[in-house]
């Protein structure tokens, strides 16, 4: 049983080779600490084909396929990831015709020295442990949601309901289902999903619309 959580331990790049550290398929914490290992120590250039891309310190230059391939997931299941990192101020992507550029949050901080900086990291991990809790007890009370958020949660379920008009459908209808307030936008999403299945079994290939959706709810 760990008594004391104060405090860091320091890590080393020699992790990545490790058969242990690369057993897949990764979990999202594990994720998060290969990016941490891979991210750039310093600023330096980085020759793709005829292009020289900046690199910056905290950065690595990538692929979701790559990261797909190292963490032993789905290409959906990376994007969801990095969506909901970003959410979550740990990492940001941003990705363009070489590839994507994955940038460690407070990088600084993970390779800190000073007292000050590892006061910080402390703070940080906390913080963000509270958030992310809340956000798990929350997150279908978030009437409405925005789109991301359905956005993600579609592609986790890897169903054929559109984020746009699911948001439209319901923004028309003051998010309510028939009187009553929603209460869970997930499962609205799942109920459009189980719409979907049937459609989909009787030989209806064609997404709902609006108006085949009101014939349901």
């Amino acid at each position: 049983m760990i008594g004391n959580l104060n405090g860091y331990v320091k890590n080393y790049r020699s992790c990545l080779n490790n058969p242990l550290f690369n057993e897949k398929p990764f979990d999202r914490w594990h994720a998060f600490q290969y990016c941490i290992l891979a991210a750039n120590y310093k600023s330096s250039d980085v020759i793709c084909g005829n292009t020289v891309l900046r690199v910056e310190r905290g950065q690595f230059l990538t692929s979701i396929k790559s990261l797909a391939e190292t963490f032993g997931w789905t290409d959906k299941k990376v994007r969801c990831w990095l969506t909901l990192l970003e959410k979550m101020n740990m990492l940001s992507a941003k990705g363009h015709a070489k590839g994507t550029t994955v940038t460690v949050v407070n990088y600084k901080i993970y390779q800190s020295e000073g007292q000050a900086e590892r006061q910080e990291l402390c703070e940080h991990w906390a913080s963000t442990g509270q958030q992310l809790k809340k956000d798990k007890n929350n997150i279908n009370n978030n009437i409405p949601p925005t789109i991301e958020e359905v956005r993600v949660y579609c592609l986790e379920r890897e169903n054929r309901v559109n984020p746009e008009q699911f948001i439209d459908y319901y923004e028309s209808k003051g998010w309510l289902i028939g009187k009553s307030k929603m209460k869970d936008w997930k499962a609205a999403v799942r109920t459009w999903e189980r719409r979907n299945h049937e459609q989909s079994s009787k030989g209806n290939t064609d997404k709902f619309t609006n108006k085949k959706f009101g014939d349901y709810l």
